[in-house]
């Protein structure tokens, strides 16, 4: 967090497009252009090489117990493999290319987003559980609510919706002027946030009201990360910079709330109302 290099991971013939961390820490997968993805220790050095995509490879990501990794492929299937490279499943059934992949809390279930504008819900046998239909252009991140219990996608539609896994709507995410490109839940589960290609990312509650947007980004904001005690949100940019960003505490928005009203009342309120206005600064 002092910004200096720990570790460069090189091996990739093309661009790398995801990665994460193992449950444990020990490891990480990347997702490449190159049809592979990786899996690395923390010194560098490649475990294993998993092969099969016929193309680009665009997500990755561990099993909760760390024991498989599932990718996503522009080949329009997801995969899922052991840490020794065997392939164990392969997903088939979308009409068009693969985004993301994502595992429940519980490891029972994968999650997929794709060019076909759904998002699909499996279990680990490759049965489809529930198809998620809706959005009007191409569903690219999808991510599992903490209790398992939701599931919330980024469309370039430019929305974002939070969905039961029954694949009923549950809400509508609506203000972003861009495709979206990634979203999140916060870990304690009340919150998303999403990034666009408006520059933004945003914060919201579960029933669609913002709550905070982020701006300072120069280009595409093309994925962001909550930080483990949810105070922090972590965004990355076409723009070539990352950024750290603290949320808003309740009280904090609360203060800037009536420093926005005591302001407008002192500018528009009639001389007899203006202790309205000191009410509000003393509360």
């Amino acid at each position: 967090l002092t910004s200096n290099l720990i570790q460069e991971f090189k091996g990739h013939q093309e661009w790398v497009l995801s990665l994460c961390f193992s449950p444990d820490g020990k490891y990480i997968a990347t997702a490449s252009r190159d049809k592979t993805s990786r899996l690395w220790d923390l010194k560098g050095k490649l475990i294993q090489e998993f092969k099969g995509h016929q193309d680009q490879v665009w997500g990755v990501s561990f099993s909760p117990n760390g024991k498989y990794i599932a990718t996503a492929s522009l080949d329009n299937t997801a995969r899922l493999w052991d840490l020794t490279g065997n392939l164990i499943q392969e997903f088939k059934g979308h009409q068009d290319l693969l985004k993301s992949v994502s595992f429940s809390r519980d490891g029972k279930y994968i999650a997929t987003a794709s060019k076909d504008k759904t998002a699909r819900l499996w279990d680990l046998t490759g049965n489809l559980i529930q198809e998620f239909k809706g959005h009007q252009d191409l569903v690219r991140n999808v991510s599992f609510s903490p209790d398992g219990k939701y599931i919330a996608t980024a469309s370039f539609d430019k929305t974002a919706r939070l969905w039961d896994l029954r694949g009923n709507l549950i809400q509508g995410f609506k203000g972003h002027q861009h495709r979206v490109t990634s979203i999140n839940f916060s870990p304690d589960g009340k919150y998303i946030a999403t990034t666009s290609g408006d520059n933004t990312a945003r914060l919201w509650d579960l029933r669609g009201n913002l709550i905070q947007e982020f701006k300072g980004h120069q280009k595409w904001v093309t994925s962001l990360s909550f930080s483990p005690d949810g105070k922090y949100i972590a965004t990355a940019s076409a723009d070539e910079t990352a950024r750290l960003w603290k949320i808003k505490s309740l009280d904090e928005m609360l203060v800037q709330g009536c420093d926005w009203l005591h302001d407008y009342l002192q500018n528009n309120a009639d001389e007899s109302d203006k202790h309205v206005c000191d009410d509000i600064s003393k509360k």
